[in-house]
């Protein structure tokens, strides 16, 4: 897979499937919750920017860094999580594409 190549519209079909993080400890599974726009592309040819939300247990807490993930339908790749929240029984995560 190519995250160059990534859109809004390639992960639209994802929300709500299991994606599956590869940790030292063994696997997670986060699920896509939300897709949210981040304005427009900022050159023709260019992908417009979103930010994916992501929920998983509460613990562990995955740290901020490159996580290898496999997306359904898409593949496997690293891609670049941050929590930023906990709320009720469930930790939030958010992926950037610029």
């Amino acid at each position: 897979m190519d995250i160059a190549t990534l859109t809004l519209e390639s992960f639209e079909p994802l929300i709500g499937e299991p994606v599956t993080v590869t940790t030292p400890e063994g696997s997670m599974e986060l699920r896509i919750t939300r897709i949210d726009p981040k304005g427009d592309a900022p050159e023709e040819g260019m992908r417009a920017p979103f930010t994916l939300t992501l929920v998983g247990p509460v613990t562990p807490i995955l740290e901020q860094g490159a996580w290898p993930m496999a997306l359904p339908g898409l593949g496997e790749t690293a891609l670049f999580l941050s929590p930023f929240a906990q709320v009720g029984d469930e930790t939030r995560y958010e992926i950037n594409f610029s």
